[in-house]
């Protein structure tokens, strides 16, 4: 379902003390460092688990590229290709990766809940069964094929969408007798509405944007600690560098990027993807 129609009724289903709980997971998490992405995504999975009942988890940053010739060659769709991938604590079973790779391989391009998933890139959408395949069972599609395979018994997605070429998919499990119901998909697409600035910054970590692709490996690592807050002394012992050589990263990054200060960069950081959080 997408934002305008989970919006329009999200908010009176939603309870009080659930809205509590998410405006402390977005005030959590919303000014960590993204110079330690893997620190900051184990936190997430911690505060997360306090607002929604599930049982395993993954996340994906997707990146869309219309010249990138993985997507095609490794058989994704509309040239979206999973940049990373990130389980929640004990959701990956090494077990499966036969049965991911052949339904990612020759049984997704053709699938009714990834071609719905996919027919609203660009849009914040959350969904869960009834809201793709209507009455008809998980097993009518080959995701459920794949959720058999896992032994998992019902599935929701919720998608953040950054801009035209960067997504975060967010992906609950249950093993359980209990389906997720609207009330679970209201929940989370109010949570994960508000997370903007921390998919932003974590796509950001890992050089997704258009604009960090003319940056250095070592100038993306320099622009992640300058939206830290570092000084360039605390840049320099971080990256092991001598002080002039990290002055000179710094306006390595100040150049390609088009500013002559980190208060202008800090200033294009806000403008161009400093989302704004809803009040709950």
């Amino acid at each position: 379902m997408s934002d305008d129609a989970v919006s329009a009724n999200s908010k009176s289903a939603v309870s009080p003390e659930t809205w509590r709980k998410i405006a402390f997971v977005w005030a959590s998490l919303a000014a960590k460092p993204i110079s330690k992405p893997d620190e900051v995504i184990e936190e997430f999975w911690q505060r997360v688990s306090d607002v929604l009942d599930f049982d395993t988890a993954f996340l994906v940053l997707a990146h869309h590229s219309e010249l990138d010739r993985r997507a095609e060659r490794l058989g994704y769709i509309e040239g979206w290709v999973p940049a990373e991938v990130f389980y929640a604590p004990d959701s990956y079973d090494p077990a499966h990766a036969a049965a991911i790779e052949e339904f990612r391989r020759e049984r997704m391009p053709h699938d009714t809940w990834i071609q719905h998933n996919i027919a609203a890139a660009g849009e914040h959408r959350t969904f869960i069964r009834q809201d793709v395949l209507g009455d008809e069972p998980w097993e009518s599609c080959s995701t459920g094929w794949l959720m058999e395979q896992m032994d998992v018994r019902d599935r929701m997605i919720s998608v953040f969408a950054l801009d035209d070429s960067v997504e975060v998919h967010l992906g609950f499990d249950r093993r359980g007798p209990t389906s997720f119901a609207p009330i679970d998909r209201n929940t989370v697409h109010a949570l994960n509405k508000g997370l903007g600035p921390f998919w932003a910054r974590l796509a950001m970590s890992f050089g997704l944007y258009k604009h960090q692709q003319s940056l250095t490996p070592r100038q993306r690592e320099t622009l992640l600690y300058l939206l830290d807050g570092y000084s360039e002394a605390e840049i320099a012992e971080l990256m092991n560098l001598t002080q002039g050589s990290a002055h000179q990263y710094v306006v390595a990054v100040f150049r390609s990027l088009n500013v002559n200060s980190r208060a202008e960069l800090m200033a294009k950081w806000m403008g161009d993807y400093g989302i704004e959080v809803p009040e709950p």
